[in-house]
């Protein structure tokens, strides 16, 4: 399911509850909850599911209630770029509407001013099985740009 929004003038979206239902949040109207999305492999946003084991990392990391236990040289280390990649994680904020069945998800100024999305741009809501994705519209197009149709078939055949 893909679903084209506006973000608007304070980064923010309208999206309908369906989009959390692979993510096992508990939606209340009215009541605020965050979520942790990764910068993922394409420049685009995945929103995490609070139970999933990143983001229970990450909130450890944020409540600072993890020994890392990390030297001043060990920079260039696997576990340091691991930890790296977890602190870059972005908030989202969401708020279920009171009427209606949306949830207004505010993204943090740090994902306009890192290139994820343009301010008042179109964004690319994408939920497969248990993946939530926000991408920028543009960005969507060019990664599901099928440049050879006979090709794109045939791999999906071999796929099945």
């Amino acid at each position: 399911m893909n679903l084209v929004v506006k973000l608007d003038e304070q980064r923010r979206l309208e999206v309908p509850r369906s989009f959390f239902e692979p993510l096992d949040v508990k939606i209340v109207a009215g009541e605020s909850f965050d979520l942790w999305a990764l910068n993922a492999d394409s420049n685009h946003l995945q929103i995490l599911s609070p139970d999933s084991t990143l983001s229970k990392l990450r909130d450890r990391l944020e409540n600072k209630s993890l020994d890392l236990n990390i030297a001043w040289d060990a920079g260039g280390d696997a576990q340091v770029t691991r930890y790296r990649q977890i602190s870059a994680f972005l908030r989202l904020s969401c708020r279920p509407r009171t009427s209606g069945a949306n949830v207004r998800i505010t993204l943090p100024s740090e994902a306009l001013n890192l290139g994820f999305f343009v301010p008042r741009g179109y964004v690319v809501l994408h939920l497969i099985e248990q993946i939530v994705e926000i991408w920028d519209a543009r960005r969507w197009r060019e990664v599901t740009a099928i440049s050879s149709v006979r090709d794109f078939t045939k791999d999906i055949a071999t796929e099945e």
